[in-house]
């Protein structure tokens, strides 16, 4: 399957959104205002319109990727299992989709990382960039991403562990990074 684009995705979003709300689009306009509104999303969102508007490509490039690196495998591997069982199949249809397109986009990203740092040229002063943005925005998309996970747990009973698998998936990010020959100077995880 290849990967989706992010007008692709909108609009798989959007259908899934409308057949979930029998040919309305109640479940849209609920989503986009639960994403607009919902305090808990709103440092997550913050971080995203930051990333989004900041002048280097390659920070927003991997600001998002750090925030996906967090989430993707909490909401979409994790929470599949407790989906199936409490009777959301529809849920566990989606994740399929996202489980393979964040592979895809994992493969990608990561070769463009090693690009970066094995570069002849500029390889050396790429590793001490990403390095230290690996420090500014990982902190940042964890601090962003807390609340949510939080409330995922929170609307679980404290079943999904949804907290712990985003302080698990920080440690995994920084191995990941060091693993590419990035490695970060910091190495304390930022308290929810």
């Amino acid at each position: 399957m290849p990967p989706t684009t992010g007008s692709g995705l909108a609009q798989m979003l959007s259908r899934v959104g409308i057949s979930v709300a029998d040919g309305t689009d109640e479940a849209l306009t609920a989503a986009k205002s639960f994403w607009v509104d919902d305090p808990r999303l709103q440092p997550l969102r913050r971080l995203v319109e930051e990333l989004m508007a900041d002048g280097d490509w390659a920070v927003g490039v991997m600001g998002q990727d750090l925030v996906d690196q967090i989430l993707y495998p909490v909401l979409y591997r994790r929470l599949d299992d407790a989906a199936i069982i409490g009777g959301a199949a529809p849920y566990s249809l989606v994740t399929q989709h996202l489980i393979a397109w964040y592979a895809d986009q994992r493969k990608w990203l990561d070769a463009l990382y090693q690009a970066w740092a094995t570069d002849p040229e500029h390889g050396a002063a790429n590793v001490t960039v990403l390095g230290r943005w690996l420090d500014e925005w990982l902190p940042r998309a964890q601090s962003a991403t807390a609340p949510l996970l939080e409330s995922i747990d929170q609307l679980l009973g404290g079943d999904a562990g949804a907290q712990e698998a985003g302080a698990a998936e920080v440690a995994d990010i920084r191995e990941r990074f060091t693993a590419l020959g990035l490695p970060g100077t910091q190495t304390e995880e930022v308290s929810s």
